[in-house]
């Protein structure tokens, strides 16, 4: 099934692309995940929620070429629900990961906003380096400021996630969410294999070939 992009909606390179992809594929996509929510409850007030071997394969099949071009995890396909309230502190994504594809499946108002941050910005900030708890019984490589309150450093972008949409994302730059909504956000995430050497304007190149 075709799986790049259709239509640019914002092009805010070096932080991120909004796009949408062919209506059907995203209503499959979404079908699948919301099978794989309705058969627990989210309690937590962020929940990264990893999706069977039998939704992933079914992604897959639905992706098409989009795992392998991009080298795509296969046995890491997550969900990120943030319920209402939740703030996501400034961080970059796992020890050296360049980009990701975030599908928006939820996202009821324009109250839940992402910001990137310049390296710059965050000097005399604690930005921290190495690995941390996970949250689930394990340790997980991390890019961070920690002790980080919401507003002390002015963002270079802001984003208002819009469901039904899809985000290329630059996730080797810092970023935060704060969803300040009586609504969760949840989004569907794709994220290359550790030591890829994918590369942002790689998946750029891919992605928007007959775009740009």
């Amino acid at each position: 099934m075709y799986m790049k992009a259709i239509e640019i909606i914002e092009d805010a390179r070096p932080y991120y692309i909004r796009f949408k992809i062919n209506p059907e594929s995203f209503s499959l996509i979404n079908a699948i995940c919301n099978h794989e929510m309705s058969l627990r409850e989210f309690a937590r007030s962020f929940t990264s929620y990893e999706l069977s071997h039998t939704s992933i394969m079914e992604l897959i099949s639905i992706t098409n070429r989009l795992f392998k071009v991009l080298d795509f995890r296969r046995r890491r396909v997550n969900l990120f629900i943030s319920q209402p309230g939740y703030y996501g502190i400034p961080h970059k994504d796992s020890a050296d990961m360049k980009f990701g594809i975030n599908f928006v499946l939820e996202a009821k108002d324009n109250k839940c906003v992402t910001n990137w941050y310049t390296d710059e910005s965050m000097i005399g900030q604690q930005c921290f380096d190495g690995h941390v708890y996970n949250g689930y019984g394990g340790l997980r490589a991390t890019r961070e400021v920690q002790n980080y309150t919401y507003g002390t450093v002015k963002p270079s972008k802001s984003m208002v996630a819009v469901e039904g949409e899809c985000i290329l994302f630059n996730v080797n730059m810092y970023h935060d969410w704060f969803n300040d909504s009586p609504n969760r956000r949840t989004v569907l995430t794709l994220r290359p294999v550790d030591g890829s050497h994918v590369t942002y304007q790689d998946a750029v190149d891919w992605l928007f070939k007959d775009l740009l």
